[in-house]
């Protein structure tokens, strides 16, 4: 009897498109702040660039430190409207979660007739979950393996409790440890596994490197 077939994918800029995703909670985090605080574009947007620029995650706004630091924000004003700003950037986000033709349907076809699929990307872990679910695929995708970045996406920090999450003992791509895990952990075959992404420095390199065959999606470029 053959071996079970595996489907390894990646997400971002695979089965959405990550940079448009990222960019409308950005926007939104800006305008808010614009419009309704009057503070001026370039202040906001330098709040976002110095938290990145001192280790914070690209995916998350600022906190409210930093608009007291680089705005003209009071510290009142500021701490009163951070919340706000966030709701607003994590609906504009999720609103521009764009799909790229076909990808749920095939996925939820390969779940249907029994290929088992398993997420595996270099992003926080609480922000692949949370795009999964927005994306309506938490059925279709059986499991992710994770970044171990516990931001706070809204619900995705709840979702972790209903799906089934991985992030121990991470090393990020084009690394085989995490996708040869997987492998065993399925204890599926060479032969019957294959990885999808679009990356062709980290992703295909990666699935050549663990000997699978890789599937690229050049559409995400």
């Amino acid at each position: 009897m053959p071996d079970k077939k595996l489907v390894i994918t990646d997400l971002d800029d695979t089965l959405w498109q990550w940079l448009t995703t990222w960019y409308g909670g950005y926007k939104g985090f800006i305008n808010y702040l614009h419009e309704h605080e009057g503070v001026p574009e370039e202040q906001a947007s330098e709040a976002w660039a110095r938290s990145y620029g001192d280790g914070g995650g690209i995916e998350f706004p600022p906190t409210a430190d930093y608009l007291i630091k680089y705005t003209d924000l009071t510290t009142k004003k500021a701490i009163a409207a951070y919340p706000e700003a966030v709701r607003v950037s994590r609906r504009s986000r999720d609103e521009s979660l764009l799909m790229f033709d076909g990808v749920a349907d095939t996925l939820r076809t390969l779940a249907d007739s029994g290929v088992t699929v398993v997420a595996h990307t270099d992003s926080p872990i609480t922000a692949a979950v949370h795009r999964l679910h927005t994306a309506g695929l938490d059925g279709a995708v059986k499991e992710v393996y994770a970044a171990p970045v516990f931001e706070d996406f809204g619900y995705g920090m709840y979702l972790l409790n209903t799906v089934d999450a991985h992030v121990s003992q991470w090393e990020f791509k084009p690394s085989t440890r995490v996708l040869n895990e997987i492998i065993r952990y399925h204890g599926a075959s060479l032969d019957n596994t294959f990885y999808v992404g679009d990356s062709l420095r980290r992703d295909m390199t990666m699935a050549r490197t663990a000997g699978i065959t890789g599937l690229w999606a050049k559409y995400g470029l």
